[in-house]
């Protein structure tokens, strides 16, 4: 779990709820779509979307709305959402159209981001006991459950170049451990050292990291198609944006400065978790969350204790807003 001060002010963003007669009017709105009802792998960004959009837009209208105004306030810009379950749709109908509520509901507020290996407007991760043992003999135990990922904000890579998407949106399908934990998020705006760490690190000045992968799994086997290694600048020199945070994966050197002291960013992430003020919001299925990640650094708590004979521990799926700010990585 995250280490918290004392004297640390705990509290919760809004959770907004879906109705039952909302989440039926948004499916009865899309009958286009049943006939790939439940495959959400067949969920194309291209595949008339813009019909799944207009639905959102008119029968989640409020809870829009809401996540516009939290995303607006360099105070909060972190809301969530949770999406009801039918009784009246089988496990995988629900799973279906809670994957296409998220997402309809996420595109009235960003443009969703192709995942370009799957072609769809989000990509989806699979935990599984087996996996994440994989995963840690791989070296790659930070992308499991059952290891605790600290603060950090999120990137995207292209090729040579790393950029920040504006927005994210996680959605939990489904969680089967008895204690997953939170979901903890801190605004720069209320992140009282942040200028003491602009000083000692610079802004603007660029630094080597080694990132935290996107793992795919190909004929059976786990991928990562992404370089492991970015030379990035962890604040960036944008004013107008009030000087963002971009630390994803582990921090390896300066570029121009061979004894900087790495320790200076241990402190920096030390200081996120003790920030003065620290927003909390408890896993579990079928919540999404929405946030603005150029205002605030993210993490979550260590999944503990998962339920047995499950095929998979935890599948979520994320999608990230096609508007980002470019790192000029070279």
């Amino acid at each position: 779990m995250q280490t918290m001060k004392i004297d640390q002010k705990l509290m919760t963003p809004d959770i907004l709820d879906t109705t039952i007669h909302q989440y039926q009017d948004f499916i009865d709105r899309l009958t286009e779509y049943s006939d790939i009802v439940p495959d959400i792998s067949k969920i194309r960004s291209n595949h008339n979307f813009e019909s799944a959009t207009l639905a959102a837009g008119l029968v989640f209208r409020t809870q829009i709305e809401s996540i516009n105004s939290a995303l607006a306030d360099e105070d909060r810009a972190i809301i969530a959402v949770d999406i009801v379950e039918s009784d009246q749709l089988t496990a995988t109908e629900n799973a279906f159209w809670g994957v296409m509520t998220a997402l309809s509901i996420g595109s009235n507020v960003f443009h969703l981001s192709t995942d370009r290996t799957n072609d769809t407007p989000f990509t989806l991760y699979a935990a599984s006991y087996e996996r994440s043992q994989e995963l840690e003999a791989r070296g790659l135990a930070t992308v499991a459950p059952e290891t605790k990922l600290g603060f950090h904000t999120d990137g995207v890579i292209n090729g040579g170049t790393v950029a920040m998407p504006h927005n994210i949106l996680p959605y939990n399908l489904t969680i089967n451990y008895q204690k997953p934990g939170d979901f903890h998020w801190v605004p720069f705006s209320l992140w009282r050292d942040k200028a003491i760490f602009m000083k000692k690190i610079g802004v603007g000045t660029n630094y080597r990291l080694k990132v935290t992968p996107s793992v795919y799994e190909v004929n059976g086997r786990l991928e990562s198609p992404f370089p492991t290694e970015v030379e990035v600048p962890i604040f960036l020199n944008s004013e107008s944006l009030n000087f963002p945070l971009y630390l994803n994966g582990n921090v390896l050197g300066a570029r121009n400065n061979p004894t900087f002291d790495l320790s200076i960013i241990e402190d920096l992430k030390r200081s996120l978790s003790h920030s003065d003020v620290l927003f909390s919001i408890p896993q579990k299925t079928r919540r999404m969350i929405v946030a603005c990640n150029l205002k605030g650094a993210h993490a979550r708590d260590v999944f503990e204790i998962p339920i047995p004979d499950v095929k998979y521990t935890r599948l979520f799926m994320r999608t990230v807003d096609t508007n980002v700010v470019d790192l000029n990585t070279k």
